[in-house]
């Protein structure tokens, strides 16, 4: 089984997001992934913790809205960078949008308390800054 049919043999969004986001960063970083151990998603060079939040923006609410994807419950009190993918019903047309954590704090209010919310349409600027920004990870 290669890694794109291990990926897809997931049919979970969330993991899928975190595999998918483990298997880009291991290309260049030492990862460690962590999947619901810990406050973030996974560690990269022993250093830089990283949240991930997946969209299949196939789904009903997404298309809705025309979203490239909506990424919710952001808390930036786990992370050093946030990666953000959205994918169709496929798994295919995957997009990555990598933030700072400073960046995050920008983005909206959620009905929590201190956690936000990235809702993000085509037209969108923050995607110009954020899509395929991997060199923010290091």
């Amino acid at each position: 089984m290669n890694i794109d049919e291990l990926l897809n043999a997931t049919q979970n969004v969330d993991k899928f997001g975190e595999l998918s986001v483990l298997v880009k960063l291991s290309e260049k970083h030492k990862v460690e992934w962590f999947g619901g151990r810990d406050k973030f998603d996974i560690l990269v060079d022993n250093i830089v913790r990283v949240e991930v939040k997946s969209c299949n923006r196939d789904n009903k609410w997404a298309k809705s809205k025309n979203w490239v994807g909506g990424f919710g419950r952001i808390d930036p009190t786990k992370f050093n960078i946030l990666v953000c993918t959205s994918f169709d019903k496929y798994r295919k047309n995957q997009r990555f949008f990598i933030f700072y954590h400073d960046e995050t704090l920008e983005f909206d209010e959620a009905k929590e308390h201190g956690l936000k919310n990235l809702n993000l349409a085509e037209e969108n600027p923050i995607i110009q800054s954020s899509e395929d920004k991997w060199e923010k990870v290091m």
